[in-house]
C-alpha cells in the first residue's frame, strides 16, 4: 500500500509519490502529461467522463455535433468545481462531493495503472489557504467516497515549498516565500527548515477569489466586447466555454510574445467573424488588478518576515498564472533586491510536496514555533539558539507564544 499525493486544482490537478530512492516523482496521465484537466461531464447520463476524455471532445468532437448534442454536451459539463463548492451545490443531479469524488478516483484509477504493481489507499490532498472547514469536510468524504482509506489535508503553498526543496535538491535554504498563483485561488506561504523540519512560522495568507480564472474572465469580457458590432450579443447572452478556453490559450501564449492573433467565428452566421490582434500590453492592463492583490498579500507576509528578522533566500513563483512577466515586474517594484525563482516543477510543486509530505511531515502551527526572551520580551522563533536581539543563549528563552 502506498500514498498518493494530490493537488486537486480548479483547471488542472496532479499528482506524485515517492519513489524508491526517496524523492517525489510526477505521475504520468495519458499522453505522457503530468497534469490532468478538472473536467467531468454527464453527457447522455451515460458514465461520467473525467480527465482528458472531456478535454477531448471539447477540442476534437465538439466541432463535429449538432446543435442539439452541443447544448446537451455543455449543459451535462462540470468545469472549475473546486472554485464553485458549495455546502448543498448539486451539478447535472450529482452533489458536489460526487463530484470531486469522480476526480479524485479518476486520479487514483490512472496512478494505480502508472505505478502498477503499486495500489494507493492513503492520500495527501492539497487546498488554498482560505478554505473553509465545511470544504475541508467534503473533500476529506469525497476523497473516502473514491477509496481512500486514509486522507490527510495540507495548504498549497506549504506543499509547494516541500516539493521544490526536496525535487529539485536544492540545498543551504533558509527561508522562502511561496507565491502561488494558481487557476482558482492565489496563496503565499512563508517557509524556513531548520535541522530537517519543515517550519511554518508565520501564518500563510491567501485570496480565495482571485486567480488565473479571472483572467481568463477579463480576457474574454474584452474580446467579445471588441467583437460585438460584428456578432452582437451571441456570446454575452451565454458564456461560450470553446471562447472561454481560447481567452486563456491567448494568456499563456502571451508570456512569451508580445502579440497573438485572435478570431471568434459566429456559431449562429458562419459569415460572421472577427478577427484582431491581442497584445501583452492589453492583457497587462486585464490582469493588473489581480496582479496587484497578489502583491499586497506577498508584501505583508514579507514585512513579517523582515520585522522578525527571519531569514529570506528567495521568492518561489508556482501555478501556472504565476508565468505572467507581469508578475515579476510588481514584485520586483514592491521588493526591491529580492531574488525571484520559477522552477520547471513549476505546475506540479504542489502535488510533489504532498507525496514526499507522508515522509516529512510539517505542523502548519505558527504559534507552537514562538516564544519569548525574558530579558527583552520579544518575540523569537524557538529554533533559534539565541535571542537575536539581545544575544542571550536559547536556555533564557520562556513562554509559548
Amino acid at each position: 500500500m502506498s500514498v498518493l499525493g494530490i493537488d486537486f486544482g480548479t483547471s488542472y490537478s496532479s499528482a506524485s509519490f515517492v519513489n524508491a530512492d526517496g524523492k517525489p516523482e510526477a505521475i504520468r496521465f495519458s499522453g505522457n502529461d503530468m497534469k490532468m484537466p478538472s473536467l467531468v461531464s454527464f453527457f447522455n447520463n451515460a458514465q461520467p467522463s473525467v480527465g482528458y476524455d472531456v478535454d477531448w471532445m471539447l477540442r476534437n468532437g465538439f466541432p463535429a455535433m449538432s446543435d442539439v448534442d452541443k447544448r446537451k454536451f455543455m449543459s451535462s459539463l462540470v468545469k472549475s468545481i473546486k472554485r464553485s463548492l458549495k455546502p448543498n451545490g448539486v451539478e447535472c443531479g450529482h452533489s458536489h462531493r460526487q463530484v470531486v469524488a469522480l476526480v479524485l478516483n479518476h486520479i487514483r484509477e490512472e496512478s494505480d495503472k502508472a505505478c502498477a504493481p503499486k495500489h494507493f489507499d492513503e492520500l495527501v490532498l492539497t487546498h488554498p489557504v482560505q478554505f473553509e472547514e465545511w470544504k475541508k469536510n467534503l473533500l476529506i468524504d469525497a476523497a473516502r467516497e473514491a477509496g481512500f482509506k486514509k486522507v490527510e489535508l495540507l495548504e498549497e503553498p506549504v506543499s509547494a515549498a516541500i516539493g521544490y526543496l526536496r525535487h529539485e535538491s536544492v540545498e543551504n535554504v533558509r527561508g522562502m516565500l511561496v507565491y502561488d498563483f494558481g487557476a482558482g485561488t492565489f496563496d503565499v506561504a512563508y517557509v524556513t527548515k531548520h535541522e530537517g523540519r519543515f517550519i511554518v512560522p508565520i501564518p500563510p495568507k491567501g485570496d480565495s477569489r482571485c486567480g488565473g480564472d479571472d483572467i481568463d474572465n477579463a480576457i474574454y469580457e474584452y474580446v467579445t466586447a471588441k467583437s460585438a458590432p460584428i456578432m452582437g450579443d451571441e456570446f454575452t447572452k451565454q458564456r461560450d466555454l470553446n471562447l472561454l478556453l481560447s481567452c486563456r490559450s491567448w494568456k499563456e501564449r502571451l508570456s512569451t510574445m508580445a502579440s497573438v492573433p485572435i478570431g471568434i467565428q459566429s456559431k449562429l452566421d458562419l459569415r460572421k467573424r472577427y478577427s484582431g490582434i491581442f497584445e501583452q500590453r492589453m492583457l497587462e492592463s486585464l490582469a493588473l488588478p489581480f496582479i496587484d492583490r497578489t502583491v499586497k498579500l506577498t508584501k505583508e507576509v514579507y514585512d513579517e518576515v523582515k520585522e522578525n528578522r527571519l531569514p529570506l533566500d528567495f521568492i518561489l513563483l508556482i501555478g501556472g498564472s504565476s508565468q505572467m512577466p507581469l508578475i515579476s515586474k510588481r514584485l520586483n517594484a514592491v521588493l526591491p533586491g529580492v531574488n525571484i525563482r520559477t522552477t520547471g516543477t513549476v505546475d506540479i510543486a504542489v502535488a510533489l510536496g504532498a507525496s514526499y509530505y507522508s515522509i516529512n511531515p510539517v505542523e502548519v502551527n505558527p504559534e507552537k514555533e514562538w516564544c519569548y526572551c525574558m530579558y527583552d520580551g520579544r518575540k523569537i522563533l524557538k529554533s533559534y539558539n539565541f535571542c537575536i536581539y539581545c544575544g542571550k543563549p536559547n536556555f533564557y528563552k520562556t513562554k509559548k507564544f
